[in-house]
Parts: structure tokens; C-alpha cells; sequence
């Protein structure tokens, strides 16, 4: 397994979050899907720049990573029961400590129990003005009305994602619809399946010095990762807009840095 140097260097979603980190722009509920022996590390370094800022980024271990408005729930091997998210909302709404916001964040999100995970849709969908609440989860599992909850950052092994052209031609499109029109249940989640077919095409631009497509692709993981859409209608944008030249920035507006 890669170190998390690594996995964060090889995910395109890296750099996504991490322009949202440095323009304070973080989403208010995330959903980050990684293997469960970087959590620890991954929320370190999170949680070190949202929290305490960039000089405090080496003050945080590689172990636990601690701060008074760091909150957990669960272990990286345990999810947290109904009781322990029950009073989730209560301990974000309260006043930070020392940072702009609190951060609740909720271990093993792909294992939780229905009651838990339904005790999280009030404060998913409407957080506190001073609270944030990110899901760690290895699978993009959750539960539907919890996971439309949630804007999502897939980190997977580079390894797992080789780099590959996106078709080239009318037949080989024609080819990708009919693949994705197949039902969900004999292929993994729709849209963590589709996300890492857009991290290999973008893997394969940037390795052939195509940065514009490689901007596009960028593009077009951030509208999937942000306005849920069904399989079908993710399906046919990325279709019309590599296929059929489709301009995204008359219907989204141009890629935020911030």
C-alpha cells in the first residue's frame, strides 16, 4: 500500500480539497473515501490547516491528531453507535475553542448502523454556522439520503487507477454509454466508479502533456462531485462534454480556486 504522500499525490481530489482548504472554502459536510490505515494521518493534516493554520501543521503527530475543536466519533475501527451521534449537532453548535469552527468527524461512515446514520441527517444537511462534519468511510457506501448529504473526496491507491485514454471516437462513446447503462448492482457504486474512470483519463492527459483536457476533466470531477445527479445524467455529461465538445462554462460557470 502506498504511503499517504503518495495516495494524496496520485488522487486528483487532493488538489480539489486542497483549494478549497487554503481559499477557506471548505465544504460544509465532506465525505472522504481513503483506506482506513491513512485516516489517522489524513485528518492530521486536515485538521492541522482548518484549525490551527499552516504553522501549525507540524505540530500535529502522525498518530492521534488532537485539538480542542476536533471532535471524533467512532475509531478507524469502530463506527459510533446511535448514542455517540445522537449528540453530534449539540457539540458542533457550540462556540470553537480557538478556531473559526468545530469539526465533527464520524469514523467508519460506510459501517454505520441505520439509526446512526438517520441520527446524522439533520446535521449533514444543515450544520451549525460554526461547525463542520467530515465522514471517513473506505467504501462509498453510506446510506442515499446521507451520502446526498455530503460533498465527496475519493483517495484511492495509484495502483488501483492506471492511467487510460477516454475514448476517441463515436463507437468507442457509443461503447462507454452501453458499459454504464448496466445495472448498478453488477458494478461497484455508480458514482466512486465514475469518479475513478475521470481520476485515469486525467492521469493519462497529464502524463501526455494534454493539460487542457486534463482542466476539463478537473472540471467536470468537481460539477459530479458537487450537484447530484443520477448515474444516467452523470453518464451523458461526461459523454456531450468530451464527446460532443459541450462548453461547461455556459452551464456551471468556470472552475473556483477558492
Amino acid at each position: 500500500m502506498p504511503d499517504l504522500d503518495a495516495l494524496l499525490k496520485a488522487s486528483p481530489d487532493w488538489a480539489r480539497l486542497d483549494r478549497r482548504i487554503a481559499g477557506k472554502n471548505l465544504p460544509q459536510t465532506l465525505g472522504c473515501f481513503l483506506p482506513a490505515t491513512h485516516w489517522e494521518s489524513f485528518l492530521g493534516r486536515v485538521a492541522a490547516r482548518v484549525l490551527a493554520g499552516e504553522e501549525a501543521v507540524a505540530a500535529f503527530s502522525e498518530g492521534e491528531a488532537a485539538h480542542p475543536d476536533l471532535l471524533r466519533y467512532g475509531t478507524p475501527d469502530q463506527p459510533p453507535g446511535i448514542e455517540q451521534c445522537r449528540p453530534l449537532g449539540g457539540d458542533l453548535s457550540l462556540a470553537p475553542v480557538t478556531a473559526s469552527f468545530r469539526l465533527g468527524v464520524v469514523f467508519c461512515a460506510d459501517r454505520l448502523s441505520l439509526p446512526a446514520a438517520n441520527s446524522l441527517l439533520k446535521v449533514a444537511e444543515e450544520p451549525p454556522e460554526h461547525g463542520k462534519l467530515l465522514l471517513l468511510a473506505e467504501r462509498d457506501a453510506l446510506i442515499p439520503t446521507l451520502r446526498s448529504r455530503l460533498t465527496p473526496f475519493f483517495f484511492s491507491a495509484p495502483e488501483a487507477i492506471p492511467a487510460a485514454p477516454y475514448p476517441d471516437s463515436e463507437e468507442a462513446w457509443l461503447a462507454f454509454l452501453e458499459r454504464r447503462s448496466a445495472p448498478e448492482s453488477n458494478r461497484r457504486s455508480a458514482s466512486a466508479d465514475l469518479q475513478e474512470e475521470l481520476q485515469a483519463w486525467t492521469r493519462y492527459c497529464l502524463e501526455k502533456g494534454a493539460y487542457s483536457q486534463a482542466d476539463t476533466l478537473n472540471h467536470l470531477s468537481e460539477i459530479l462531485s458537487g450537484i447530484p445527479l443520477a448515474s444516467s445524467m452523470a453518464t451523458d455529461l461526461v459523454a456531450l462534454t468530451l464527446g460532443e465538445g459541450l462548453q461547461l462554462d455556459s452551464f456551471f460557470g468556470p472552475v473556483r480556486e477558492a
